[in-house]
């Protein structure tokens, strides 16, 4: 068929070759062009017909596709095979490539342009779902018989591709049925376990048929003796003569008793029952003749005992089982329950054995509206419906069980208290979202903080280059000051990123101080104080104690105040910011209210998220609220906030704490370090501090590895009295501690060969008297404090300040 297929597609070239050949000879020889197309026309067209004609006659079908996989062509029989309604429709409009149904197989074959022979389903179900065409069959499954083909033109290259389809459903279900037949017929000659037996009591004698005793050989006779001792166990013997004896005396009687058989095949005890039954008597009606059965009951008897034990099995899982089960008939009685430990999660009355479900269960005297169990008798399988019970969400699947003629006799229903599951997949879903909102506040986070970054750099890179090309003093002191402004506020966002990593994290350092807040305030309200540009807004202290000695951890209060009087700046055009305490519930309340432009009802909800700025021309990385609010959650307090769009906005802070008795002490130096800001010191000023040329230098030195840092060290302290000396690494500093005298050292923490720390460690094994002051860049309180442990006696976060700088040199050399 398939050649027949491709001469035809080859008659059909051969035509187009023919026309071609005519329209050159019409050239050449001048003909009518008119008649010779018309000529060449009738030709193709008859020639198409006959090819038509005889596709249309095949009783298969066919179906030709072109080189690019797209159906050209099929016949009559293809039509009925697939259930096509409209030929038209489909030509020029099915590729093959994106048919649903065809088996991978298939379309591989075109690919490569292989020939291909298969069978496969042919799922209608899929066509009507997904509409690849029209089609009037119904949600039915074909098999389909495909032989694929194809033809190529006398250049080798495939022209079109050829299948014949046949719808082979019939023969198929008659194979599977003889199969199925030929399996039962061999299962049923292998589990044969019969053995027909005949006892003649004139001659007692046995013959049997199909026993291992006599090697199956049907036509065998044993003596009764022999017979019995050859198979039996020794403890039935006795047993077995009983009814022999009984058979020799010609009663007329039938019997059935368990034994156990053992033959040259069996390699155990077999557990068999045998019955026996008159067969001939004579004209007194005494038997002569018995026959019989031996059954070997081995498989049963350890499939029941198997039985039994897995029935031991399922009861005891059941009753340790989360899921409970339940088998209700058609009629809604409860017929078998074993809730598990479901039980807990339901009342004692739920589907107890006897009842109607929906009366024991719910208090109903009807059927419920929405049963579970009648959907599953309807559809004929299982359904899902989830039910609340005594406030706990139950899953119920509801399966039907069918008996041998198809019809459903009930419904099990499988219970599980899902409660806590549900609550997971609500949490998931939850953090899901949140995460996924995360991801995009991040990626707006690292658009906005990027251009807060570059505008800070913008200033202190491109005056730093006006500073070198200027004389006048006037401008070199305002080129300072805006480079002073722009570094600060790019040490502000860089410390915003840093506390964000660590709430990320989940650790937020804290470190508890005792300290007199009404002094500590007054300084948070000067260091703010020098934040306010704007002569139009004042900024209020409210400082309502003279003293107030507490416990807490200065560092982060500080952080959350100036937070908040930071964004009361920003959006405070014109008016007054107040900034206070109050003692309250055990704790401190910490606020700031200001009368600038307050927060709109559909931004409220915004206010503390990470990465947020309401205004988005305002500086700032949107990261101060959000590090308020983990600090204070993370002291164990709590916060909010009062806004009116237009009027103004109040934020506060609950933090607990410890009041202490004021006492005559000074109070001791205190570092304030806020999101904005990097540290300073809070402290009177030492006498003699200034005096900072005493006539004997002080020799120090300075472990740093990078040129720059050092050169401005040396800027620094160009104009002091101290003699510096500096070391490249930390195995060169500990060498030049050892050897020379020195007055202090500043120590980098991260140098090659041997860091800072190591490098403190091991001087400190020499000498525990020399001060040694860390100068690094880690800014976190674990890298503080590692640095302290290991023999430092204070510690500078770089950029260094140099106030800070000189301060410490004093304290320690002066």
């Amino acid at each position: 068929m398939t050649y027949l297929l491709t001469l035809l597609l080859l008659l059909t070239s051969c035509a187009v070759i023919i026309l071609s050949v005519i329209l050159i000879r019409m050239s050449r020889h001048r003909r009518s062009t008119a008649n010779a197309l018309q000529d060449a026309y009738e030709t193709l067209k008859l020639q198409n017909l006959r090819t038509e004609a005889i596709l249309g006659d095949l009783p298969v079908g066919v179906e030709v596709y072109s080189k690019e996989g797209v159906l050209i062509g099929l016949n009559e029989r293809s039509c009925k095979i697939f259930g096509v309604t409209d030929k038209k429709e489909l030509l020029g409009s099915i590729p093959i490539m994106k048919n649903p149904v065809i088996p991978l197989a298939v379309k591989e074959a075109f690919q490569h342009q292989k020939k291909i022979q298969i069978d496969f389903p042919y799922d209608f179900s899929i066509v009507n779902n997904t509409g690849f065409y029209n089609t009037n069959r119904s949600n039915e499954i074909k098999r389909i018989s495909c032989n694929g083909t194809p033809v190529f033109d006398s250049y080798g290259k495939m022209q079109n591709y050829v299948f014949i389809m046949n719808d082979i459903t019939k023969e198929y279900e008659q194979a599977k049925q003889l199969e199925e037949s030929i399996r039962l017929s061999h299962e049923a000659i292998q589990a044969s376990n019969l053995v027909l037996w005949r006892y003649d009591n004139r001659s007692r004698l046995f013959s049997s048929y199909n026993d291992p005793v006599t090697n199956y050989n049907n036509d065998a006779l044993m003596p009764t003796e022999e017979y019995i001792s050859a198979m039996h166990h020794l403890e039935d013997l006795a047993n077995v003569r009983e009814y022999i004896n009984a058979m020799d005396e010609g009663k007329d009687f039938s019997y059935e008793i368990p034994i156990r058989v053992k033959t040259a095949y069996d390699p155990d005890w077999q557990d068999c029952i045998i019955s026996g039954t008159p067969f001939l008597k004579d004209k007194n009606g005494k038997v002569l003749v018995y026959t019989g059965f031996r059954r070997n009951i081995s498989s049963w008897k350890k499939l029941n005992d198997a039985l039994l034990k897995a029935n031991q099995q399922n009861e005891l899982i059941l009753n340790n089982s989360n899921s409970g089960l339940v088998y209700i008939s058609t009629d809604h009685i409860v017929q078998w329950t074993n809730l598990g430990t479901c039980s807990t999660s339901i009342s004692n009355e739920a589907y107890k054995k006897g009842t109607f479900c929906y009366q024991s269960t719910y208090g109903r005297n009807t059927p419920c509206e929405d049963c579970v169990m009648q959907k599953a008798m309807l559809s004929r399988q299982t359904e899902r419906h989830v039910l609340n019970l005594n406030n706990r969400l139950i899953e119920s699947y509801a399966t039907p069980i069918f008996n041998s003629h198809d019809k459903v006799e009930g419904v099990v229903l499988r219970l599980n208290d899902v409660s806590e599951r549900e609550r997971l997949i609500s949490e998931l879903s939850e953090a899901k979202e949140r995460a996924e909102q995360s991801d995009k506040l991040k990626s707006a986070f690292l658009a906005n903080i990027s251009h807060e970054i570059r505008t800070p750099l913008n200033a202190i890179v491109g005056f730093s280059s006006l500073l070198m090309n200027t004389e006048s003093q006037e401008e070199k002191m305002e080129f300072n000051r805006i480079i002073t402004t722009n570094t600060d506020l790019l040490l502000r966002l860089i410390n915003d990123i840093l506390d964000l990593s660590k709430i990320e994290a989940g650790f937020v350092d804290r470190k508890i101080d005792k300290l007199d807040l009404a002094i500590y305030f007054n300084e948070l309200y000067h260091s703010a104080q020098q934040r306010m540009t704007n002569p139009d807004v004042k900024l209020i202290c409210e400082n309502p104690y003279e003293h107030c000695i507490v416990q807490l951890d200065s560092k982060r209060m500080a952080q959350v105040v100036l937070n908040y009087t930071t964004n009361a700046i920003k959006y405070t055009p014109k008016g007054t910011i107040r900034m206070g305490y109050e003692r309250c519930d055990g704790g401190l309340r910490f606020y700031v209210s200001d009368t600038g432009i307050g927060i709109s009802e559909e931004n409220k909800p915004r206010v503390y998220h990470r990465f947020e700025k309401l205004d988005e021309f305002a500086q700032g990385t949107g990261l101060g609220l959000s590090i308020c609010k983990a600090i204070t959650e993370a002291c164990g307090g709590r916060l909010g906030f009062e806004t009116k769009e237009g009027v103004g906005s109040t934020f506060w802070s609950w933090i607990p704490c410890e009041f202490c008795e004021p006492d005559t002490k000074e109070t001791d130096i205190i570092e304030v370090s806020d999101s904005d800001s990097s540290s300073r010191a809070i402290q009177k000023p030492s006498a003699g501090f200034n005096d900072l040329t005493d006539p004997q230098p002080k020799k120090i030195l300075v472990a740093e590895d990078i040129d720059s840092n050092y050169r401005l060290i040396t800027a620094l302290l160009k104009h002091t009295n101290y003699s510096l000396h500096r070391a490249m690494d930390g195995i060169e500093a500990v060498e030049k501690a050892k050897a020379e005298q020195f007055d202090l050292i500043l120590m980098d923490m991260k140098m090659p060969h041997l860091d800072g720390l190591e490098a403190t460690r091991r001087i400190r094994r020499t000498n525990e008297s020399l001060p040694i002051i860390a100068l690094t860049a880690h800014a976190f309180n674990s890298d503080k404090e590692a640095a302290l442990e290991a023999g430092c006696n204070a510690y500078i976060v770089k950029p260094v300040n140099k106030e800070l700088l000189l301060k410490t040199l004093h304290e320690y050399l002066d």
